[in-house]
């Protein structure tokens, strides 16, 4: 699947959102999804770009956009390798070498055997799928984001937000989507926060558009939008 966009955009949108999340690694590579949005693998994990985000990268970027990028970083979990006493490395050493000596010669003894087909490969493939299924209802809030920043519509007692709501998943379709609305003055300051349950159904990798309508606080100036919970089907 071609795109307009390659490593370059995607570099200059990474060191953008670095500023709101330090641990975004370097890029490694990138793909495109069915939907012209972008996958793309870095050191420590793995972020998601939509098609239009890096077309506004072409000036300077919304911080309400970068925050929420920076939001949808996945960050790899640690490996850690274990050590031990430097007389058992001779042991190991020994034994790997008994091990592939054995290996080498159960292998001779196989090839004299007629081949008979197996379903190793597709089980490892089934298996690998349900991982993912189950990764995907485990930890919704790390494929379901809100990707667009709300519309300023602030003028009247109540007032409408127009949001898009991503899901990333593969498998997975999630629904009745609990939003925290926080309300700010023109300092910053906090003013109040409500809960909004969106009872839609989010199909995977699907973006679709909703309409809140809120109350509007006394000297509200701008308000923040965060997910905070959602159901799997």
């Amino acid at each position: 699947m071609q795109s307009n966009y390659g490593e370059a955009e995607i570099i200059s949108l990474l060191a953008e959102a670095r500023n709101y999340n330090k641990d975004i690694g370097e890029f490694k590579m990138f793909t495109v999804t069915e939907n012209f949005d972008f996958e793309v693998l870095l050191s420590n994990g793995k972020i998601f770009f939509r098609k239009e985000e890096l077309q506004e990268n072409t000036g300077e970027s919304k911080i309400e956009d970068l925050y929420l990028i920076a939001r949808r970083f996945i960050k790899d979990k640690p490996f850690t390798k274990a050590s031990g006493p430097d007389f058992i490395k001779p042991i190991i050493l020994s034994v790997a070498l008994i091990v592939f000596v054995l290996c080498i010669v159960f292998g001779i003894i196989e090839l004299s055997k007629p081949i008979i087909s197996s379903p190793i490969e597709t089980e490892t493939y089934d298996e690998n799928v349900i991982l993912d299924e189950n990764s995907e209802s485990i930890n919704p809030l790390d494929f379901l984001f809100i990707d667009s920043p709300y519309k300023d519509n602030i003028a009247a007692d109540e007032f409408v937000v127009n949001i898009d709501i991503v899901n990333y998943a593969k498998t997975e379709t999630f629904h009745d989507a609990v939003i925290k609305i926080t309300y700010y003055t023109d300092i910053d300051a906090e003013i109040g926060s409500e809960y909004v349950t969106v009872y839609e159904i989010f199909p995977p990798n699907s973006t679709k558009n909703v309409e809140l309508k809120v109350d509007r606080y006394d000297n509200t100036s701008s308000v923040e939008m965060e997910l905070i919970r959602v159901k799997s089907q």
